[in-house]
């Protein structure tokens, strides 16, 4: 059994290596640092101060790994909404209206990806995604279909929309589409 143990420590050691920890030791001593090394004598820590200590296996406790600042930003990036922005639909075919087309979505993507809370997957990649799907960039008109592109390009959402437009307006539908669930929400 002790053997299984230590594998599943060296395991999790492995996985979380640049993270920083708690080690608990017998004693009630609590060490924090950043592991450096591990095997199955002894632990390798450094703290905040520099020091590095060697610590016996036999006197740990336990070891409590915590995010360091590099893991907590991966999370957070790892977190964020990716979405894939499609050209809109000229619904009027309005011929003086085709600029808007890629327009809307170029605006759309500058804005979301200077707010820096969402990720947005770059154009040339969902051109190739859509053109795999034999599909053109406003070729995706239900739910169905723009799952299929979402998960093609690795996007959580997929905005797709249309513009129209009513005398000296000019009227923009947009909807994002969960890739997982093929619903969408009206923008």
């Amino acid at each position: 059994m002790r053997s299984k143990l230590w594998v599943l420590s060296v395991i999790c050691f492995l996985t979380t290596t640049a993270w920083a920890a708690k080690v608990h030791l017998k004693d009630g001593t609590v060490v924090s640092g950043k592991i450096e090394s591990a095997d199955q004598e002894k632990v390798d820590i450094v703290t905040s101060l520099g020091v590095r200590i060697s610590i016996p296996r036999e006197s740990i406790r336990n070891i409590e790994y915590e995010p360091g600042e590099e893991q907590v930003k991966g999370l957070e990036e790892s977190k964020r909404l990716v979405i894939a922005v499609v050209d809109f639909t000229n619904v009027g075919k309005d011929p003086q209206l085709e600029g808007l087309v890629k327009g809307i979505p170029e605006s759309v993507t500058t804005y979301l990806g200077k707010k820096g809370k969402v990720r947005i997957v770059e154009r040339s990649r969902l051109e190739a995604a859509l053109k795999e799907l034999q599909l053109g960039m406003t070729g995706i008109v239900d739910e169905e279909t723009a799952a299929r592109v979402g998960k093609a390009v690795g996007a959580s959402a997929i905005m797709v929309g249309s513009f129209l437009k009513i005398g000296d307006l000019i009227r923009i539908n947009a909807r994002l589409i969960d890739v997982q669930t093929g619903e969408g929400d009206n923008g």
